[in-house]
């Protein structure tokens, strides 16, 4: 039946009202899912530019109770600890070390449903996997870059920081796989990464864009005060400005530069910046868990035993460790006085360490001698590495002084002191480590001096002289305590004469001496090295054996104690090193061990 002309205007009306009607609905419910997708807010602001590879994690969540989408993501948390260690803050979540190659070869092992895991590049040795898919979560640059550029301005700044400690982990290593080479065949090889016990972990951790404060505008990882301290210290930065009251905290160092700033919706933030060129080859810093403490001014001593290497930081420290000398505290003017006094030294001594006006040097601060008179040996044997953070307040700096000329200095004086002829027997055993180190002294060529060549006999022998040294001191603890003490309060009369007493002003040999601990710096190099022993053995190790009214036997203890903790002194103090810029801020010390959240955004 043929349709008329009515009924087809009516039908094509009906048609179009149709399709109008329809694609009204279709843009009205494509708009009502964008609102929807709008909803999940933050989604645009993770992007590979500010977290590539962590970009990967980012999701959108429905919450059915409020119709609408979040955004979640997940961001590390950076844990300073030993490779060995198994307690961390997320249990049930896997943690991996930055640079141990070990982590990618085993994934697949440890998980049996991620076999068919990507392959990736050597280089990506932290990575964790999403859906069965390798993530590479440390930038990997295809070039190393030759300058410093501000292109990734819009980074999260965590992403340098992961960068940065695998930087430190792979550079570091490549540099210490070389030095046997440059040694002599028989060198042994540094030892592997698992033995450590200081790394650098991190563990994915999932948040919501929901609890983002509103003045933050980049997703932030999370770690704790100390574990962000202790991992500058294991960067090379060193303390610029330190106020815990206006949470002002400013590091700098090795092309780095950590700055703090007060969020008063979430508290401490953190950005970590590349400023320069970083270097990790000898200076990097001994991956030791003493580091932790060092980084606090904290050393502990020849006489501390730790239970556990990580949760002996999270227990105050009773006054009794300081009496029994498991540590030497050195942060400060007021803890250097304190822990000197704790192992007998008079009130005159702390009051000369508090006055700023009193000289506590002779060729460098007396401090750094107590410290390689107790200290726990750092180094670890066969590796390379000698840095460690300063935990003084005073400034190390090698320019002035050559501690291989000491020991040489030291080596002559102890063979040749007619003073020391009587002690041979008891001495024995400590001439032979005095000569083994002046033996491998001599054989040190100019080339290597020049070349800056890392021997490893050299720091082998400095090692086995400290380890013998600790044998013995460890044996006669209340004698070592009473020789440091006054071996300490002797030297600082010396160098501040008119805090001494009235009879040592008028003594004219006293006189002398104390003219000569004067002139030390005038000296020239390698002469003033030679002079400060002489006075040791000439004036100090004299008034260590008093005025004659001791007994032979007693004598003889404390000559064989005071060569003991000078030597070992010299030893500990060339086997490691300081940055000459590195010294404690006031009020550091407090925070070691803290486990106050802090963000680094």
């Amino acid at each position: 039946m043929a349709l008329e002309g009515g009924q087809i205007a009516t039908i094509v009306t009906s048609v179009i009202a149709l399709v109008v009607s329809s694609t009204a609905l279709l843009w009205s419910t494509l708009q009502l899912f964008h609102s929807y997708l709008g909803s999940a807010k933050g989604y645009s602001r993770i992007n590979a530019a500010v977290m590539p590879g962590w970009v990967a994690f980012k999701r959108r969540v429905f919450h059915k109770a409020e119709f609408r989408f979040g955004v979640k993501y997940d961001t590390p948390v950076f844990i300073v600890c030993s490779v060995a260690n198994e307690n961390f803050p997320m249990p049930n979540q896997t943690s991996l070390f930055i640079g141990d190659d070990r982590d990618t070869q085993s994934q697949a092992e440890k998980d049996p449903e991620q076999k068919d895991v990507k392959k990736v590049p050597k280089k990506d040795d932290v990575s964790l996997t999403r859906q069965g898919e390798r993530v590479q979560l440390i930038p990997v640059e295809s070039q190393p870059q030759k300058g410093v550029h501000t292109v990734n301005n819009e980074q999260a700044t965590w992403i340098t920081l992961l960068s940065a400690l695998d930087k430190m982990e792979h550079e570091s290593r490549k540099w210490e796989t070389e030095q046997p080479a440059k040694n002599t065949p028989e060198c042994p090889q540094p030892p592997p990464f698992h033995t450590r016990s200081l790394a650098v972990a991190i563990q994915r951790k999932t948040r919501s864009w929901d609890n983002m404060p509103s003045s933050i505008t980049k997703p932030y990882a999370t770690t704790t005060i100390c574990h962000i301290m202790e991992m500058a210290a294991m960067l090379g930065l060193h303390w610029k400005e330190f106020d815990r009251a206006k949470e002002n905290f400013l590091a700098e160092g090795n092309g780095f530069v950590l700055k703090s700033t007060s969020v008063s919706e979430l508290g401490t933030v953190f950005t970590f910046q590349v400023r320069g060129a970083s270097k990790f080859e000898g200076n990097r810093t001994i991956p030791v868990h003493q580091v932790k403490d060092l980084a606090f001014g904290l050393v502990p001593t020849i006489y501390h035993k730790e239970n556990s290497v990580d949760e002996s930081r999270l227990t105050a420290l009773s006054a009794d460790e300081f009496k029994d000398l498991k540590y030497l505290q050195m942060g400060s003017a007021n803890e250097l006085a304190e822990t000197l006094i704790s192992f007998g030294c008079s009130t005159e001594v702390s009051e000369l360490i508090r006055k700023n006006d009193t000289n506590q040097r002779h060729l460098y601060p007396l401090a750094f001698e107590v410290l390689g008179m107790l200290g726990k040996i750092l180094h670890v044997k066969d590796s390379f590495f000698r840095t460690v953070p300063n935990p003084t307040f005073y400034q190390w700096d090698v320019r002035y002084f050559n501690m291989s000329e000491a020991l040489k200095a030291f080596s002559a004086e102890i063979h040749t002191n007619p003073s020391l002829k009587q002690f041979n027997p008891s001495l024995a055993r400590l001439r032979t480590q005095v000569e083994n180190v002046k033996t491998i002294l001599e054989k040190l060529g100019q080339a290597d001096r020049q070349q800056k060549v890392v021997n490893a006999e050299y720091l082998q022998s400095l090692h086995s002289a400290l380890e013998t040294c600790d044998e013995y001191l460890e044996e006669k603890q209340p004698n070592a305590r009473r020789i440091l003490s006054k071996h300490i309060q002797i030297i600082l009369l010396c160098l501040n004469p008119k805090y001494g007493k009235d009879e040592d002003k008028a003594n004219h040999e006293d006189k002398d001496v104390i003219d000569a601990f004067t002139k030390l710096n005038s000296a020239q190099p390698g002469d003033k090295e030679k002079e400060l022993i002489r006075l040791y053995f000439s004036h100090v190790l004299r008034k260590i054996r008093g005025n004659g009214d001791a007994s032979e036997h007693s004598v003889v203890v404390d000559t064989e104690m005071w060569c003991t903790l000078v030597f070992r002194s010299l030893c500990w103090l060339a086997l490691h090193d300081f940055h000459k810029n590195d010294r404690q801020p006031k009020g550091k010390s407090e925070l070691m061990g803290s486990r106050l959240p802090v963000y680094i955004i």
